[in-house]
């Protein structure tokens, strides 16, 4: 029993550390630029779901040589569901961020109600945007 606040103190100093180790990432995080500029000016309000068109769209991710994307050429016609299924690394997590321009294609053109998503602000298109992850969980 005396060596209990002994045991106690340990682990709270490991905790301490631990907090301590991700202090730098945490700090990282707050201070870190957008990868794009927020310079649109258009407001994404839609009545019904819009047209989406990917036209020969081009990305190469920062850390890679070869690219992710290559020519993608699609249309999801408005007011219609789409799904994207492909295998792992096919580039179907890439569609969804440049659609929700967390990067810009290095070539081609994303729309949506043909207006290319550049100008549309940062906000207001990620607030009329909604993804449903492949792997749901039931609480």
């Amino acid at each position: 029993e005396c060596f209990r606040p002994v045991r106690d103190l340990s682990r709270e100093w490991h905790a301490g550390y631990l907090g301590v180790s991700a202090a730098d990432g945490i700090a990282a995080l707050r201070t870190a630029e957008p990868a794009v500029a927020d310079r649109g000016t258009v407001d994404a309000r839609w009545d019904t779901a819009p047209e989406i068109r990917f036209a020969d769209v081009h990305f190469t991710h920062p850390s890679s040589e070869r690219p992710a994307l290559d020519g993608i050429t699609f249309t999801a016609p408005a007011g219609r569901t789409t799904a994207i299924v492909g295998p792992s690394g096919a580039g179907k997590s890439t569609l969804v961020s440049l659609l929700l321009r967390q990067r810009d294609p290095d070539s081609g053109r994303v729309t949506i109600a043909g207006t290319g998503t550049a100008a549309y602000s940062l906000a207001s298109l990620r607030r009329g945007i909604a993804v449903v992850s492949q792997e749901t969980y039931l609480f």
